[in-house]
């Protein structure tokens, strides 16, 4: 894929969403860009050059792709204005990934700048055949001598947030030193406990990988499978359904939806 090849896709935009029919709801909150009465979109896309650095300086910094508020002017392109970052590149990751990961740092870092009071910034990094999606913060390195009481504090917030919080699954329950899984179950199946053994007999190979995830229970007796539904129909499940009264095959019992 060429670069140009590239921007010509990533401006879907005007073929797809602007076909909006519904509209969205306004933000919660006041938004920082008073919003068109009716927007369907609240983004817009800006190719650029080179953008002035937000801090007092003679240099600039280039940033390939931004997205902001769309009732903001086109030729209005500033840090401040910037609501995602975005790299793109025709080559392969392994080749330009450090030097494009820390081109984006750069970009955020200008825009905290310009933005003091940003809590987060979305990003984007875009190659020949994969992309990465970035979120940053404020954290960044702390002394652990200035700061230790910034330390002490996160330490101890750990211990205070739920299961939830840092990303836990909570789908297998633990009770009294056993896991155990409740599946809920449809409007025709009641809901059910099934204790399973804590370790994966069938588990994804790689990080990133919409393989299945498959638990043994602890009688042996059924197989509990995590697997990403590919369709609203579900003809996995529909298909076990279909073949109860077959010999040989594996039985249904019940079905539930985690996420």
């Amino acid at each position: 894929m060429t670069e140009s090849e590239i921007w010509d896709w990533i401006y879907f935009e005007e073929n797809f969403l602007n076909q909006l029919k519904c509209r969205l709801s306004r933000s919660t909150k006041h938004p920082v860009v008073i919003e068109s009465k009716g927007s369907l979109i609240r983004g817009r896309y800006s190719r650029t050059n080179c953008t002035q650095r937000a801090q007092k300086s003679t240099g600039k910094t280039q940033i390939d792709f931004l997205i902001k508020s769309v009732d903001l002017l086109n030729d209005n392109i500033d840090w401040k204005n910037m609501n995602v970052g975005g790299e793109c590149s025709i080559l392969p990751s392994g080749q330009v990934r450090k030097n494009k990961f820390l081109q984006l740092s750069r970009c955020v870092r200008e825009a905290y700048c310009a933005q003091p009071l940003r809590r987060f910034m979305h990003g984007f990094l875009m190659f020949k055949e994969e992309f990465e999606l970035w979120v940053f913060d404020r954290s960044g390195r702390k002394n652990i001598v200035g700061a230790k009481e910034i330390f002490v504090r996160a330490i101890c917030m750990y211990l205070l947030v739920s299961d939830e919080e840092p990303g836990r699954d909570l789908s297998i329950l633990q009770i009294d030193g056993h896991s155990a899984l409740r599946i809920k179950g449809s409007n025709h199946d009641p809901s059910q406990l099934f204790e399973i053994r804590p370790y994966p007999v069938v588990r994804p190979r790689s990080l990133i990988d919409r393989a299945t995830t498959c638990y043994e229970t602890k009688n042996k007796s059924s197989m509990i499978k995590y697997s990403w539904s590919s369709s609203e129909n579900n003809a996995e499940v529909q298909f076990m359904k279909d073949t109860l009264t077959a010999p040989g095959v594996v039985k249904y019992i019940t079905l539930d939806l985690v996420y």
